[in-house]
């Protein structure tokens, strides 16, 4: 099967998170993604954990499918092979800290220069331009500064969200974008030069709270796992402590919620009567409800609330995820056999009728190092010297 990125060749100089999922999914859908590494090193996300056979775990979500390429930068040498990879590449991605790659010589003008309609991707934390624009930056920074840290958490205390929501976010941007950037091209030939900001893609993430601030002077206010505007909204426990989520978006459902735990009474109720009357009388609905949710526990409260069409879930920890019955029926993840030995990896989350991604193994470091500089004309004994000289 023709994959519908087949042809297009994209070369890395992403390091960390951000940028290399977002070049993932287009691998994901036959971009051929060749990843230069530091010889030796690799990209530090290899070595953060050594979980999956010895290698990163990080490296396992960001690079499947993915080509590696080892490549001194440093050396004249290097950076002739660089620019024999960008003659033939439709995008071409780096994501150091704003003014690292002027340094190396590749900012958007030079490499325009090398190949005209080229589509030069900027990843980093805030941008190439503005006051923060040097400001080191990692997920954890980054959900400080956009607000997410001090939203989220339990009244007494912040908290970080455990996902790199941040990173995974900004790697769909920088995958729309350079999907948007090859349309473009198709239409009229032009390359283009993006930029993306971590920073700017979770501002972006803040939904309807911004409304709120700039009409009412609105400050959120950390509320645990309930939410800003409906009630009643969050996870509760049901016997035995365990947490089911419960969601009422709307006045059927509240109708529905009341009757499903067998307390009609509260839908005549005066203080209940409206979501914004149940949101400021949020105490006193907690007061009725939760002892009523005590009674049973979580799965017999999961089945009656589908029984009454009341929207809820179970709060599962990461092995009941793993081995969840959608899961494993969506086939989410799949057993990949490579040079790793057989591992369990996520594939695309989107299901096509007539489209199958791939899913492969990342990459060795410099596993396509020889193969590669083969394809560009290198012989043999002059990629021998090239790694005698540490270039490769």
């Amino acid at each position: 099967m023709t994959l519908p990125l087949e042809g297009i060749k994209i070369v890395s100089l992403g390091v960390s998170i951000s940028g290399p999922v977002g070049l993932r999914h287009l691998a994901d859908f036959g971009a051929e993604v060749i990843k230069i590494e530091v010889p030796e090193k690799g990209d530090m996300v290899r070595h953060w954990d050594n979980v999956v056979n010895g290698e990163g775990s990080v490296h396992f979500w960001v690079n499947p499918n993915k080509k590696s390429l080892t490549l001194n930068l440093k050396d004249i040498k290097g950076k002739e092979i660089l620019n024999k990879l960008i003659l033939d590449a439709d995008i071409f991605l780096e994501n150091f800290s704003p003014g690292s790659i002027d340094r190396l010589g590749y900012d958007y003008k030079n490499v325009k220069a090398m190949k005209k309609d080229i589509i030069y991707v900027h990843t980093s934390g805030y941008g190439q331009d503005g006051p923060y624009k040097s400001m080191k930056a990692f997920d954890g920074l980054i959900q400080a500064e956009t607000g997410i840290i001090e939203m989220t958490g339990s009244k007494q205390e912040p908290a970080k969200m455990a996902l790199s929501i941040c990173d995974g976010v900004t790697g769909l941007f920088v995958a729309l974008s350079c999907m948007m950037a090859l349309k473009q091209r198709d239409i009229d030939g032009s390359g283009q030069e993006i930029d993306v900001s971590m920073f700017d893609c979770m501002v972006s993430m803040l939904g309807y709270f911004p409304f709120h601030f700039f009409q009412n002077d609105y400050i959120p206010e950390r509320i645990g796992t309930g939410h800003h505007l409906l009630a009643p909204y969050g996870a509760y426990p049901a016997k035995n402590d365990k947490l089911i989520a419960i969601a009422c978006a709307s006045e059927v459902t509240w109708h529905n919620f009341a009757r499903a735990l067998d307390r009609e009474e509260w839908i005549s109720d005066s203080r209940f009567s409206s979501n914004s009357k149940r949101y400021n009388n949020l105490d006193a609905l907690l007061e009725v409800f939760l002892p009523v949710l005590k009674t049973k526990d979580r799965e017999e409260w999961r089945k009656t609330f589908l029984e009454f069409g009341v929207p809820c879930g179970c709060v599962n920890s990461l092995d009941e995820v793993c081995n969840h019955p959608q899961a494993i029926s969506r086939e989410i993840f799949k057993e990949v056999k490579g040079q790793y030995g057989n591992i369990k990896m996520c594939k695309f989350p989107v299901l096509f009728n007539n489209i199958e991604p791939l899913l492969e193994q990342p990459p060795l470091l410099g596993e396509h190092t020889d193969i590669i500089l083969n394809k560009l004309g290198i012989s043999e004994e002059e990629i021998q010297k090239y790694k005698e000289e540490g270039i490769i």
